[in-house]
């Protein structure tokens, strides 16, 4: 399974590649530090493999609060792209306001996770990403 992972806090970045990778999960993982860069490379994906129409298969997890496109308007732009509107995505957030879970899911994320912080919240990730990559079938790109 391919991850791209929109989050510019390095720390936290870090930590998600170390729980995907305790956990044994095979995926692999692509950075974007906020989400006009995570447009620029699924376009780009898009646009080199002449699949247009087609979402990539790619399973988005995105932070919330970033620089220049937060995730809110990061997933509304991913949502509005025909090319990309069924895309899995998932939000990664240390916000626990009802506001930003609501908004989420009214643009059909697949689920909000809490960055809590500790070790068991990070296990809890990993494994989560290694059984969903082993038991979901996601559509041929």
């Amino acid at each position: 399974m391919n991850i791209l992972l929109v989050e510019d806090d390095e720390v936290d970045r870090m930590l998600f590649h170390r729980a995907l990778k305790k956990a044994g999960a095979k995926c692999t993982v692509v950075d974007a530090t906020d989400g006009a860069e995570a447009l620029e490379l699924l376009q780009t994906l898009i646009g080199s493999e002449g699949r247009s129409g087609q979402a990539p298969n790619t399973v988005i997890v995105t932070d919330i609060n970033m620089p220049r496109m937060n995730g809110h308007e990061f997933v509304a732009a991913v949502r509005e792209n025909p090319d990309l509107a069924k895309a899995v995505v998932f939000v990664y957030s240390t916000s626990a306001t009802e506001e930003d879970r609501k908004l989420a899911y009214s643009r059909h994320v697949a689920g909000y996770l809490l960055k809590r912080g500790d070790d068991n919240a990070l296990k809890d990730i990993g494994s989560l990403f290694d059984v969903y990559s082993r038991t979901v079938e996601l559509p041929d790109a």
